[in-house]
């Protein structure tokens, strides 16, 4: 229980808005959804082979790492486009 604290600790003291915090917390969720229910087919459908649990593991952690690269993309983003306006502007 220890271990689940010790991120929540550090995301914290970063100072780190709560909305955003629970933005990304329902896009992972939201991400790993469908690889899990996925994961609990044993038939194969048709032509669509089951997936197994590998296959269901990996899509879990690559919704993830998606919702957070994209994160850091709009931060970048974000970041060079209020850059751009400020220099409009003039101030």
């Amino acid at each position: 229980l220890v271990l689940v604290n010790i991120p929540a600790v550090i995301l914290a003291s970063k100072g780190i808005s709560v909305l955003t915090l629970f933005l990304v917390a329902d896009l992972v969720c939201a991400t790993a959804t469908l690889p899990v229910f996925l994961g609990l087919i044993t038939k194969d459908i048709g032509p669509i082979p089951a997936p197994t649990e590998l296959g269901a593991f990996l899509g879990v952690w690559s919704g993830i790492g998606t919702v957070l690269y994209m994160d850091k993309i709009g931060q970048a983003t974000m970041n060079a486009s209020d850059v751009t306006l400020i220099s409009q502007s003039g101030h």
